[in-house]
């Protein structure tokens, strides 16, 4: 399907043509168009086949023509860190953020693995893990997804 959005009537300087992207929009610079029309068909092929799987979390919505093909779950934990009460914000927070860049990957891993474009992520649960053995602690969280195509 060609879609042709008309330009105005002096299109000298280039055209700005927004796109929609997950929940938000982004501009794009066509050029001008020829009498009056610029052809976005092939943009928007370019926009459906750009780069690598996409993580939809929560409100975030797959686009409208992804196809779903299952539900399913993976689970991810940070590396650890000492199991102290001094500096435990700076603790818990890298921990955190070592645990959503794993929980990325594992997901888009997954993905490739199952043959999905898209997850959207449904639900997801987070514990503390403590080893008093070895004095460590690390987050562990388990996602629940749908996978789209």
């Amino acid at each position: 399907m060609r879609e042709i959005i008309p330009t105005p009537p002096s299109s000298d300087p280039p055209l700005i043509v927004k796109t929609r992207q997950g929940c938000g929009f982004s501009a794009r610079w066509l050029g001008t168009g020829v009498a009056g029309f610029i052809d976005v068909s092939g943009l928007l092929e370019l926009e459906r086949q750009k780069g690598a799987p996409r993580i939809y979390w929560h409100r975030e919505l797959p686009p409208y023509d992804a196809q779903p093909m299952g539900e399913h779950i993976v689970e991810a934990t940070s590396s650890p860190v000492p199991d102290t009460i001094a500096r435990r914000d700076e603790l818990w927070n890298r921990c955190r953020d070592d645990l959503m860049a794993k929980a990325r990957e594992r997901l888009t891993e997954e993905m490739v693995r199952l043959g999905g474009r898209y997850a959207h992520v449904l639900d997801e649960s987070i514990e503390t893990r403590h080893n008093p053995s070895t004095g460590e602690a690390w987050l562990a969280r388990r996602f629940t997804y749908m996978l789209y195509r």
